[in-house]
């Protein structure tokens, strides 16, 4: 099996907007991968390598990679030195050792040495959530300007109903609210990768997309800080979310010119909640609930709004979140969301942080989220898990 890269170029699109494109060929099919940004951008955007489109299509070369018939990648534009070494002695052989459903691939490529010029601004994507808004209330102050946070991106990747949704545009005016809260240069970029290459964004590939698109504007950044949700503590090569492993990601996918950082990795996620809850920008902002079918944000109902209304809560800092949450009908029916953290205290270790704090801090349960956590139990099987819940599958 072949893949070719072919040199990426930019083209101009409708609305303002430039792309980095890349024509991408296989045995049997053909297309064509991008990622756009507004014009006042172009200069920025990376055409004379292919890491930005290498990176994006790693996971799914691996996927469809065989013991017996490896996929090659051949890249008609270099790839960055420090990229290509990591990825070919590191990213690619632990991998496909440690994640059942990748097989290792082989890269031929030209290898770019030189470090190209650089605006020397510093990132991190904005999504409203509890792990962006931390990276954001870390480095939104920074005494050394180095890493002082100076870009706030949001990528439109069609995960939420289609790239230009509805939805993709409520949270685009949501994320730009709070970049203008917090005095960031908002950008935008948009891509067809995650849509083109995985059809949703699942967990596993979720730093593949979302770096490789900061890749592809190389000449912008110098530090990127890539927010991640579990804590060093937890590092393990897990099947079911990438995220796990992102301190591996992250200096694999470094470059000469960018440098990631797992922002995030020393905080749990209750320790998270406490220090975003001394920035106000948060208040009326966090969102930690979005779909094609909820449009608005935080539905008040399902398990990252009650986990993060628990969370608040034993902080005794809900009710500064009451813009953000319905924390009357939270309150108001303490048996169905305590019984859900009851359930899955075990399980979850966001869950199981919260029962500890709860404990620490003398908040006791009613009685009623004893019996609710029962209820589930016996509903679901006799098992913490929710058996509807959609797994990442092998292709």
């Amino acid at each position: 099996m072949k893949l070719e890269i072919d040199q990426p170029y930019v083209l101009e699109k409708e609305d303002g907007q430039v792309a980095l494109c890349a024509n991408i060929s296989t045995d049997d099919d053909k297309f064509t991968l991008w990622y756009a940004v507004p014009t006042d951008y172009a200069k920025y955007l990376c055409s004379e390598l292919s890491d930005a489109f290498l990176v994006a299509l790693l996971p799914w070369a691996m996927l469809r990679s065989t013991a017996s018939e490896q996929m090659e990648i051949v890249c008609k534009a270099a790839i960055s030195q420090y990229l290509y070494h990591q990825i070919t002695r590191y990213y690619i052989p632990v991998l496909s050792k440690n994640i059942s459903y990748y097989s290792k691939i082989n890269i031929i490529a030209q290898i770019a040495t030189e470090v190209l010029p650089s605006a020397k601004a510093v990132g991190t994507g904005i999504s409203g959530g509890v792990d962006s808004s931390y990276t954001i209330a870390q480095y939104q102050h920074c005494e050394n300007h180095a890493f002082l946070l100076t870009h706030g991106v949001y990528f439109d990747m069609g995960i939420y109903g289609g790239i230009n949704s509805q939805s993709e545009q409520k949270i685009h005016q949501k994320v730009r609210k709070i970049a203008d809260k917090v005095g960031l240069s908002f950008l935008k970029v948009t891509s067809n990768t995650c849509h083109v290459l995985y059809k949703k964004a699942h967990a596993p590939i979720v730093p593949s997309i979302f770096i490789g698109a900061i890749l592809s504007l190389q000449k912008l950044f110098s530090v990127y800080y890539h927010s991640s949700t579990v804590t060093a503590t937890d590092f393990k090569f897990s099947t079911s979310d990438a995220a796990y492993f992102d301190l591996f990601n992250v200096h694999c996918f470094s470059t000469a010119n960018t440098k990631f950082y797992s922002s995030g990795i020393e905080a749990t996620r209750l320790e998270k909640v406490s220090v975003i809850s001394k920035a106000p920008f948060t208040y009326d902002t966090l969102t930690v609930c979005l779909s094609e079918d909820q449009i608005v944000g935080n539905c008040g109902r399902c398990a990252k709004c009650t986990r993060t209304m628990a969370q608040l809560e034993v902080l005794g800092k809900l009710d500064l979140y009451a813009e953000s949450f319905d924390v009357k009908s939270f309150r108001a029916d303490p048996g169905y969301h305590w019984g859900y953290i009851l359930l899955k205290s075990k399980s979850d270790t966001f869950c199981r942080e919260i029962r500890q704090k709860c404990r620490e801090v003398g908040y006791n349960l009613p009685l009623i989220a004893y019996w609710s956590c029962l209820k589930k139990y016996v509903a679901r099987g006799f098992t913490s898990e929710n058996k509807k819940r959609e797994r990442f599958e092998e292709q």
